[in-house]
Parts: C-alpha cells; structure tokens; sequence
C-alpha cells in the first residue's frame, strides 16, 4: 500500500498564526500543501510569515502556500517561501528582488523524498500525489498521474470535503509555540510600569518616609533673676548699662453700657398735710426767719415748710425758763407720700439748722401709699464697679495685642485707666423697671522692644550660672512679675523685674544626631543617655516598619523636655 508523501492543510479566517504553525508541526509528510482562504490576513505580516517559515525549516518540512492574494505573494517572495495559485500549479518563489534566480526555484533533497527526487517542473499536485517506490510503484505512479481536482485560488474548499481531507490533529508539540509578540509587548508594558513602581515604593520605604523622634528629658534647675529698669517715653535709644528701654504708650479709649435692674423704692403715693406751731426760745431777744422748704422732724417722719415764717422770741422767766408764750403757725407737707405720715396732734418737732425753734404738730392727714422701684445711687455705683473691672481686663487684653504687633514687649503693669462719671438713664430716684448706666473709659500701656529688653534679661540671668556648662532653656519671662516701682511722668516709669528661669545641660542636637544615625533603637537610648545631665530618651519610630535610627540626620528630630516642657 502506497505511503503518501504530502499532507494539505486548510487554514480558517479565524486561525491566528499561532494555530497555524500548530498545523503545520502536525503534519505527518515533508511536503506541505497550505491552503490559504481569501483575506488571509493573519499572513500580512512580514513578522508572520517569518515565524510560518522558520518554524517549517525547524521541522524539516517543505512548505508551499496556495494562494494568488498579491500581498501574502510579495511576502512569500520576500522571505524566500514557495507558493502555488492551486493545488495543480508548479511550486514557486514569487520573484524578489533580494533573491538570486537560484533561489527562486523549489529544491528539495532526495533524504526528503525517500526514493525519488521532486521534479521542479511538475505541478504540486502531482508532486503531492507522488507515490513511494517497491511493491505499489504502478498503483502509485498512476494515483500521481491523477491531479487533485481542488482548484484553490484562495477559496476555501467545502467544509465536508475539508473534513474528509483534514486528517486528525495529534496532540500540539508546545516546544515550538510561538508567542503572540502583541500580548507579549503589552504584559512587558504592564511588567515594566509595575517594577519602575516596586521601586519607587522602595525608594520611599527606605529612605525617603522613616523618620525618628527623640525626646531628651533633662536634669534641670531654677535660678532666680532680680534687677530695676526704666521705660522711658522719651528716650530714643536703648542703654544696656543703665538697663534704660525706650518705651512706646499705647492708648485705647472705650464707651461701655451695663443694663441694670433698680432696687430702690419710693412711695409716690399722696403726701400728708397738716400745719405746726412754732416757738422761738432765743435768749437774745432774736426772730428767727425760717423759709419756706425748711425740715421739721418728729421722730422719723420728716415735713416741710409750704411758706416763710417769722417766729418772734418767748420771754423767760426769772429762772431762765422759756415761757413758750409767743408763737406762729406755718403749714407743713410730709416729704414723701404714705400713709405713715399720718400723725396724730403731737409736740416734739424740731428743726435742723435752727436749734432754738420747736414745735407742735396738729393732725397731719391726707397720705397714701403707693410704693415703686426707682433708680438707685447703688445701684449705679454697683454698675460702675463691674463696668470698670470688665473694661479694665479688656482693655488690657487688646493693648498687649497691639503692642505685640508693633513687636514690642508689653508692660502690663504699667496700665493706667481713666473712666468718666457714670451716667444713668432714667436718672437716680426715678421710677423705672430697669435701666441703663454709660460710662466713658480712656486706658495706656507703655511697650519694649522685645529683643532689647530680652537682652537685658538674658544678660542678667547669665550672671547667675556657669555658661560654659548650662543654658538657660526657658527664660520665664511670660511667667515673670513686673511690677511699677514709681512713675515720674505717665511716659517715664522705673520697673522691677523678678523671674525664674530653667536652667539645664548645654546638649547639642545636631551632634546627637550624628552620634545615633543609622544605630539601633535600644543603642540609640544607650549612646544618648551616656551623656551628663540626661535623664531619660524616649524614640519613637515612624513608621511602623522602622526599626533603626535613620542613617540621614534631617530625618532626626531631636526635642528636650526640659521641666515638662518640650523645646527643639
């Protein structure tokens, strides 16, 4: 039984050139009829039909593509591959420039073909069909004299009679799979991007986010700063020696209301009437002229006179005793309204600034009660005082601001207040429900120069310790009390200053720093807390993942807690 010495295969639109290939190394012959379909577009690629020849060369297979489309022919002929307009046409290389004449004609050795060598000249049908030597030379030269009747000018053969000629694929070699170079740029792409962040992440990870915190507690002690100095208006530049400071006054004027509610009263009911006799017991021999308005008191009800009244003197008797026996009579009004005022006919009045005169009352009748809240001076004065203290804190307040602004150093002892007669609307004895006081305020305050009179500080404290070995960490001048010894002027005032400041080791952060970069946590402690007048570390580490100590001292930030305060 004849061998046969060629297989033809028949590509599908769908079939990429990975499947191609995969057919190709299937095949079971060295010779190969590839039957292309029309708009084969998987072999438009120079790169394509490259892959398709090595890969033929690679499985010693003689390959010839079936196909007249003018695109795959200048391909063929580009890379040296033999194609064929049909099954029944001779195998060429379609003319390139790139290749010699020689090239262009189909050769292939008798090792391919057992027994008989391929004859150029006849048509790859019959080469196709060719039969193998010995005991069927007959039944095989005349199944090769027989053509294959498949005229394939790109058009796909029926897809019954494909499936009769397409024998079964074996299992796929993978060894030689050639890769899809498309997905192959786009996954190094992807690959790519992903390791240019790994190391950007890493970057960042190591050297760019660890950062270490050091907190230093110190062995501290206080020291006690006293000296006088002068804020003088006047003078226009600073004496250290002398500790004299130019000063700046700042000034604030205020208009303040505070509502009150009265709690005086009065009675405005009707005032009783009535009229007094009066008795003028002057051993002078004197009348005594008492006008109208004048007080005449009997117990605590006091009246008031409605006229003038002239009350000529009594005698007296041998013994000196006033006989009372001249008098006059003068009309009275209580001074207030109520029904207290009516008395009883009773003696006993009497009148203030007129020692001599007496009298006695008749029936004072006619008041009423009718008692309501006014305006009392207490009440004012009461409203004075809280307006004066709020006004006063207030005014402080925003005269320090000013000052600091103005980068000066605010002496707020030196505030000095003026405030106006307080004003009450409804005025004082006046009925009222409740009621409004104003009053008007005028406030100074003298200011430094901040770094002037720091100096003055600093150099003062300085002379308490031992610079070559302590510092003073916090000077204590916003805890200082400053107080006016005496002014001379309002603009020329000598102060007290009495501070205490914190005084500790003199430590160098940068050379700490240095000294534990790149060590680890526990031998950062170690390196740091060898050193005098320390106490305590604390390091923290961030972020998480940090262990060590960074090895770059900007990421080292040192602080000193220095009597529970941090500092840098």
């Amino acid at each position: 039984m004849a061998t046969a010495k060629k297989d033809t295969l028949y590509i599908d639109v769908e079939d990429d050139i990975t499947a191609i290939i995969d057919k190709l190394q299937s095949a079971q012959t060295k010779i190969v009829a590839m039957v292309l379909p029309k708009r084969a577009q998987m072999l438009h690629s120079s790169v394509n039909m490259r892959l398709l020849k090595r890969a033929a060369e690679t499985e010693g297979k003689r390959l010839v593509l079936i196909t007249s489309e003018p695109t795959i022919l200048a391909l063929a002929g580009t890379v040296g591959a033999y194609t064929a307009k049909s099954l029944t046409s001779k195998p060429v290389i379609p003319k390139d420039a790139s290749l010699n004449d020689s090239e262009n004609t189909m050769t292939i050795s008798e090792d391919d073909l057992a027994d008989a060598p391929i004859d150029s000249s006849k048509p790859i049908g019959e080469l196709a069909g060719a039969a193998a030597v010995g005991a069927g030379v007959a039944m095989a030269a005349s199944k090769a004299d027989e053509p294959e009747t498949i005229e394939l000018d790109n058009e796909t053969a029926p897809e019954g009679e494909a499936a009769k000629k397409k024998p079964k694929e074996p299992k796929k070699d993978r060894k030689l799979k050639v890769p899809d170079f498309d997905r192959f740029r786009n996954k190094l792409f992807i690959f790519g991007a992903l390791g240019v962040a790994v190391l950007v992440l890493a970057f960042f990870t190591l050297f760019v986010w660890p950062r270490a915190t050091i907190t230093i507690t110190t062995e501290t002690n206080e020291v006690t700063t006293k000296f006088e100095f002068t804020a003088n208006t006047s003078a226009t530049t600073f004496d250290e020696a002398k500790k004299i400071l130019p000063a700046v006054s700042k000034e604030l004027k205020q208009t303040t209301t505070e509502k009150i509610t009265p709690t005086g009263s009065k009675d405005l009911g009707n005032r009783a009437k009535g009229f007094v006799t009066l008795t003028n017991c002057n051993k002078n021999d004197e009348t005594i002229i008492m006008p109208a308005g004048s007080k005449l008191i009997v117990g605590s009800s006091v009246f008031i006179t409605d006229s003038n009244v002239s009350v000529p003197a009594s005698n007296f008797t041998g013994g000196g005793v006033c006989k009372e026996d001249v008098d006059r009579d003068v009309d009275v009004t209580a001074e207030l309204g109520g029904d207290v005022y009516n008395l009883s006919a009773r003696g006993g009045y009497s009148a203030p600034g007129f020692p001599d005169i007496s009298g006695f009352g008749s029936n004072m009748t006619g008041g009423t009660t009718n008692v309501v809240k006014v305006v009392s001076a207490d009440d004012v004065e009461a409203a004075r005082a809280k307006m004066s203290l709020r006004n006063t804190d207030d005014a402080k307040k925003q005269l320090e601001t000013q000052l600091k602004a103005a980068s000066l150093f605010p002496l707020s002892s030196t505030l000095v207040g003026v405030a106006g007669a307080p004003v009450s609307s409804p005025a004082i004895g006046e009925q009222a429900t409740s009621a409004t006081v104003t009053m008007e305020f005028a406030y100074s305050m003298l200011g430094v120069n901040e770094a002037d009179f720091k100096k003055i500080v600093t150099t003062e404290q300085n002379k308490e310790i031992d610079t070559s070995k302590e510092k003073i960490y916090d000077d204590g001048i916003s805890k200082a009390k400053i107080s006016v010894i005496s002014r001379a002027a309002p603009g020329d005032v000598n102060m007290n200053y009495n501070g205490t400041a914190i005084v500790g080791p003199i430590l160098d952060a940068d050379a700490i720093a240095r000294d534990v970069a790149g060590k680890p946590g526990g031998e950062t402690k170690q390196i740091i807390e060898a050193r005098p007048g320390i106490s305590s570390v604390e390091v923290r580490y961030d972020p998480f993942y940090v262990f060590n100590t960074p090895k770059k001292v900007n990421r080292i930030t040192i602080n000193f807690n220095v009597d529970g305060t941090t500092v840098q």
